[in-house]
């Protein structure tokens, strides 16, 4: 639990091994870059930095769910 309510973990499941064909080049090159830039960083501080986003604080207030839009506007990845 934390300031702003309770963390969900998700791990990954040995029955259903990543399977790369289901994406695109282009997105298989997002992951990587997203993974390489928070290789270093906990779940806990990858939180603090989404609410450091537009998305996060346009959106807290109502506890809306945030639109995808905002995947085009982040500012700290």
């Amino acid at each position: 639990m934390t300031q702003n309510g309770e963390v969900e973990k998700i791990l990954p499941n040995p029955k259903y091994p990543f399977d790369a064909s289901l994406f695109s080049p282009s997105e298989l090159g997002v992951f990587d870059q997203i993974s390489e830039h928070f290789k270093d960083t906990t779940a806990g501080e990858i939180a603090e930095i989404s609410h450091l986003e537009p998305a996060w604080k346009e959106n807290i207030d109502g506890k809306k769910i945030i639109p995808f839009y905002y995947a085009f506007e982040l500012e700290n990845v």
